[in-house]
């Protein structure tokens, strides 16, 4: 994997533990014939990574915990500028993702942005198969 983020490498646990919930998302993708065009990709010259850009042009946030809307907003309007055709956040199954979060982020892709936006979990079964929970489908 290229990029700035320490992943698998880092001595720091969240660090590892967020690379290692990006390749099992990466891997379900794989698993539903998707495929994956770059995992930890710049863009946006200023050092920003997106986690997995698919082939079909969705751009997919992995997060491990929280996003707070501002962080949210930020990575829609970067992934749309650099040439996203729907942007995905992905969660872990123990995050929250509160109302008022998606009202936020709904808000401003309803008014701003218009481009597709998909919040859903990563659900990572004992016997090690995963599956999606959509949490929400916004369609401007």
């Amino acid at each position: 994997m290229h990029g700035s983020s320490a992943g698998l490498a880092s001595d720091d646990f969240r660090d590892a533990a967020g690379a290692l919930f990006e390749l099992q998302a990466g891997a379900k993708y794989v698993d539903e014939g998707k495929s994956i065009v770059k995992m930890r990709a710049s863009i946006g010259g200023s050092g920003e990574e997106v986690d997995i850009i698919l082939t079909d042009g969705t751009f997919v946030e992995v997060q491990l915990g929280q996003l707070t809307s501002a962080e949210a907003k930020k990575k829609i309007s970067r992934n749309k500028s650099a040439g996203a055709k729907q942007v995905v956040f992905v969660f872990s199954e123990g995050a929250q993702i509160k109302e008022t979060w998606r009202n936020s982020v709904r808000e401003y892709v309803m008014q701003k942005l218009k481009i597709p936006v998909v919040i859903k979990r990563l659900i990572i079964n004992p016997d090690g198969t995963k599956s999606w929970e959509i949490v929400e489908v916004i369609q401007p």
